[in-house]
């Protein structure tokens, strides 16, 4: 819903007063979202063009019927320079005559009563509309997920799962088609998506536990996002849930397992081997295992480079997820679950979110205090320069004085006391840019050394220049001493 959104705001900049509070409350509000209650429950988010006889679904009658609704209000509106718009009644009831179903049963009397005792008789059509669409995409969504109840608070993760499934397999036509498309050959992929698509969104609407609360699953930015793949004419190409990308994902998981499956087979108790191997199927999503260098192989094939030190740090902090496997030497290793490797691929791929650094703080938290000191900012640039020095060839690397104290300047600029805490470095814009510098060298390299690199290129262009030129000079003189060579030979011969 973010574009239509933006694009109502885009409309109408002119109002200045909203009849409505940002946190959606007022009479109004309520009026309407007893109304959208009505028409959830009698089911009514079903449409049947008259013109074709084709039933729509709420969110194609709604495609169809919103430009039509914000044409009528912005050709009917009344501008008022001092106080914004003015909805006059007559105005208001002719758009109910001309208005499409879906928004026909906002506007009545009552409605129209409430908001003028609201904003005193002025109002934008902008924020009315908009308001009608948030009532009737939460409705709706909750219908969805609640099956009878739309006002149920929460889900639970395999209702979750089952809802998701279900959208899969009824919009088959649009883009989500090419989950089942894929799962023809792979009957395991479908149970992954579903629950790929769960742990991202749960882990970008910040909640902690399988129990997820609807308010929180509605507002959420990549909820929205997946809901917009159930639309034949959406873009897939930056979709974070587009099924191509999450099969590629899903691909490198299916092989690897099939890898321990075969190679490690014996490497398990004889108690515990059965058990494991069943866990370490992908349509077993829950008890998938990676070991610490799997986890390392899976980052660099998917273009992530981090230290040794940061993924036994991620280890330790997910020490719930990890379980204990003994192999054939008799050696007991540690490996972790795939939702802890799915928390890893997000918080890396989008690390300025609230969320991602949220995780990474965890990460950066060695002594678990609370703050981090240069003591624990050493450790981590240890790191660095090793996974450095080893993957790139590079001559020199800033000191660690200078790395601390840059970082001690972004975070608490003017405020140095020898400690980071958590607040201070979740709230700082730099927050993203510290976890580059201490837990991923691509990023530390593009953002710190891009100078320093671009000068040793340059110089060993030139250097490589000026060894070609002597080369060059080189086959000249073999040639003509073998030339000479060739001569005395032949006039040898030719005496003989």
């Amino acid at each position: 819903m973010n574009h239509v959104t933006a694009f109502l705001e885009r409309m109408d900049d002119l109002s200045r007063k909203n009849y409505i509070e940002r946190n959606g409350k007022g009479k109004l509000f309520d009026l309407l979202r007893k109304t959208a209650t009505q028409i959830s429950l009698k089911n009514q988010l079903l449409y049947t063009e008259y013109k074709t006889g084709k039933t729509l679904t709420f969110f194609e009658e709604l495609n169809r019927s919103f430009p039509i609704i914000c044409l009528l209000l912005f050709e009917r509106r009344v501008r008022s320079k001092s106080d914004g718009i003015v909805v006059r009644y007559k105005e208001f009831r002719r758009c109910r005559d001309h208005c499409p179903e879906i928004f026909r049963q906002f506007l009545t009397p009552s409605v129209y009563a409430k908001m003028f005792k609201d904003c005193y008789g002025f109002i934008s059509p902008t924020k009315f509309i908009n308001t009608c669409l948030k009532i009737l995409y939460t409705f709706q969504i909750r219908s969805e997920l609640g099956y009878i109840n739309p006002m149920e608070e929460v889900i639970t993760y395999y209702d979750f799962l089952y809802w998701i499934k279900n959208s899969i397999r009824e919009n088959s036509e649009t883009k989500l088609g090419l989950v089942r498309q894929f799962s023809i050959n792979h009957p395991n992929f479908e149970n992954f998506y579903a629950n790929y698509v769960i742990e991202r969104i749960i882990f970008f609407s910040g909640s902690k536990n399988s129990i997820i609360r609807i308010q929180d699953l509605i507002s959420s930015d990549q909820f929205a996002k997946f809901l917009e793949l159930r639309l034949a004419d959406t873009s897939e190409s930056e979709n974070p849930f587009n099924p191509q990308l999450i099969f590629q994902i899903f691909e490198w998981f299916e092989y690897r397992t099939q890898s321990i499956n075969t190679e490690q087979k014996g490497q398990f108790t004889n108690e515990d081997s059965e058990d494991q191997n069943q866990n370490l199927s992908v349509g077993n999503f829950e008890d998938k295992l990676f070991l610490p260098e799997m986890l390392q192989q899976l980052l660099m094939d998917f273009e992530y480079i981090i230290p040794i030190f940061v993924i036994y740090r991620i280890f330790e902090v997910h020490s719930e997820d990890c379980k204990s496997i003994t192999d054939s030497n008799g050696q007991t290793r540690t490996a972790v679950g795939i939702k802890t490797i799915f928390k890893v691929l997000f918080s890396l791929e989008f690390r300025e979110s609230p969320q991602s650094i949220n995780w990474f703080w965890n990460i950066l938290d060695l002594n678990e205090t609370g703050y981090i000191d240069q003591s624990v900012i050493s450790c981590f640039w240890k790191s660095m320069v090793a996974s450095i020095e080893q993957i790139y060839s590079i001559e020199s690397l800033p000191l660690f004085e200078h790395i601390s104290d840059e970082i001690f300047d972004m975070i608490c600029p003017g405020e140095f006391n020898g400690k980071i805490y958590k607040k201070a470095f979740k709230d700082s814009p730099m927050a993203s840019t510290v976890i580059s510098y201490l837990c991923d060298p691509k990023a530390f390299i593009a953002i710190e050394m891009r100078e320093e690199i671009i000068a040793q290129n340059a110089s060993r262009s030139l250097e490589g220049n000026q060894t070609s030129l002597d080369l060059e000079k080189l086959p000249y003189n073999d040639s003509e001493s073998n030339s000479d060579t060739i001569d005395c030979s032949q006039e040898s011969i030719s005496d003989t």
